[in-house]
């Protein structure tokens, strides 16, 4: 089915200009609704199973698939200057370290590295607008001002550990959304257990 103009508009702001950000987009590409309720609006369009499908073709085509948006959102969401300086025991000085940097997968975060007249002056990506992109991503960002989390347990896991359970879990959803679409086409139940 092909989505309507307005749809169309919606995504190209969505995954353009709109930087993933629903009410953005919905604005961008003239729904005649009042701010208050853009958000609710880019939520319906952004549920529209079609339109899912469009973000994903469009994102693959882009060469970026949601996982590794998710997991370099991730990087600049946790990043913080120890990545990128090391302390030098020899001359008692702390030094950036690039390489550092590099080795533990961190320059996703860098945003600038440049000498000024009081030395060299390091400055990283914002990570409170990483953690709202991935609010977004996820669907647990309601408006501007409302985040819906719920922490039942924390445990401490491995970076490596982390990027394989974000692409289980990004697996799960292809999965899950590939039976939907199968179940929408033919007007049946599939009932598959997922892991």
């Amino acid at each position: 089915m092909a989505l309507t103009h307005r749809q169309e508009a919606f995504l190209s702001y969505y995954i353009g200009d709109a930087n993933f950000n629903g009410r953005e987009a919905a604005r961008l590409a003239g729904y005649k609704v009042d701010d208050n309720t853009l958000g609710v609006t880019a939520n319906e369009v952004l549920k529209n199973p079609y339109v899912k499908i469009r973000v994903q073709e469009t994102m693959r085509e882009m060469g970026i698939s949601t996982a590794e948006i998710i997991f370099r959102l991730s990087i600049v969401a946790r990043a913080d200057l120890s990545d990128f300086i090391e302390f030098d025991t020899e001359s008692d000085v702390w030094n950036i370290s690039i390489r550092k940097a590099k080795r533990e997968g961190k320059m996703y975060a860098l945003e600038t590295l440049k000498r000024n007249k009081y030395g060299i002056e390091i400055k990283l990506k914002d990570s409170l607008a990483a953690l709202e992109k991935l609010a977004r991503i996820h669907g647990m960002l309601q408006n501007h001002s409302e985040v819906n989390v719920q922490v039942t347990q924390v445990n401490m896991i491995t970076d490596e550990d982390r990027k394989q359970r974000l692409l289980q879990l990004v697996e799960r959803a292809e999965l899950r959304k590939m039976i939907e679409a199968e179940e929408e086409a033919t007007g049946e139940i599939i009932d598959v257990e997922l892991e």
